[in-house]
């Protein structure tokens, strides 16, 4: 008798110990710290390496502003773009409304999807394709990496 309730309690103290380190195992991040990101200017060693060893270009000067209202602002060199976001797992996805680029001064009301990684709660990643100018054939890969700076 004393056997069997002893196997019992072990059983039990099995469980708990596996189900309180899967619960903490969850490694992926599903949420966000609310406020302003923005991309870091990279070291000319860092970058001419990440050029010339993984042909990858990361922008800089990238600021995305995240509301609590699931509202967003994506300021880059030459688009302002508002929208609203969504968080699935560990990835961001910013629902563009419009966008205004500065080149031809025209408001894009087309609706498209950008889709970032959250690294974790304060540090956002996306990668993309790029062309230098729209006469270029070949593409380069791009990054751009935010990183959070105020609330």
């Amino acid at each position: 008798m004393q056997t069997k309730q002893f196997l019992i309690s072990r059983i039990i103290k099995v469980l708990i110990i596996v189900i309180t380190l899967v619960s903490c195992s969850n490694s992926k991040v599903n949420d966000i710290t609310v406020g302003k990101y923005a991309s870091k200017m990279q070291s000319k060693i860092v970058s001419y390496y990440n050029w010339y060893l993984f042909n990858t270009i990361y922008s800089i000067g990238d600021t995305l502003t995240i509301t609590k209202n699931s509202r967003f602002t994506f300021h880059t060199c030459g688009n302002f773009s508002f929208g609203s976001y969504q968080i699935k797992s560990d990835t961001l996805f910013l629902n563009y409304d419009s966008s205004y680029t500065l080149s031809d001064r025209i408001m894009n009301y087309s609706n498209y999807t950008d889709t970032f990684i959250l690294k974790d709660s304060k540090t956002l990643i996306t990668m993309y394709e790029a062309k230098f100018s729209n006469e270029s054939i070949k593409t380069h890969k791009g990054a751009t990496e935010l990183h959070f700076i105020d609330e």
